[in-house]
């Protein structure tokens, strides 16, 4: 369990950090530009840094038994779970779709530099900028899912340890 509490920790932290500012930049951004597609982009988001911090909040209450879990944390943890859990194979598929499709990815990228061409975009590689792009997002994606499965373990573990804590005070 202690192994699993260190994996869970560091996935969480690292979910809250990365997926915040992703959250961050891209409610300026939809702030800025008034763009509704971006807020509800920003909105389905947000339920990773959600899930990492009532993740956070279950990895608390399981090391020091003392600091109880709130009533709402184990349906936030199910739910952003949920929400978590699909983004992560969204990006892990993205990322293995830009894989399998690399000359097309390739093609449309070199467009775009050709396109924004100012002399400086002479020096870009658009096929280690695929190849970044996809391990980037199997990267996140994998982050996300390990992590809604580990706590999903966790607090399956929380609440029948809890349960049998509460039928013995009986």
């Amino acid at each position: 369990m202690k192994r699993l509490l260190v994996i869970s920790g560091i996935l969480s932290w690292f979910n809250l950090v990365v997926w915040g500012f992703f959250v961050a930049v891209a409610t300026l951004l939809a702030l800025l530009y008034t763009n509704i597609e971006l807020f509800i982009g920003v909105f389905i988001v947000s339920s990773i840094v959600l899930h990492s911090y009532a993740a956070l909040k279950l990895r608390k209450s399981i090391k020091n038994p003392v600091v109880p879990l709130g009533s709402q944390t184990p349906i936030g943890i199910r739910l952003m779970g949920a929400f978590t859990l699909f983004l992560g194979i969204i990006y892990i598929s993205q990322g293995i779709t830009i894989i399998q499709n690399m000359q097309e990815v390739v093609k449309s990228f070199q467009e775009v530099i050709e396109s924004l061409s100012a002399g400086s975009s002479k020096n870009i590689n658009p096929r280690s900028m695929a190849w970044g792009i996809s391990i980037f997002s199997i990267v996140l994606g994998l982050s996300c899912v390990g992590n809604a499965i580990l706590n999903f373990r966790m607090l399956k573990w929380y609440l029948f340890s809890s349960k049998d804590e509460q039928d013995f005070l009986k």
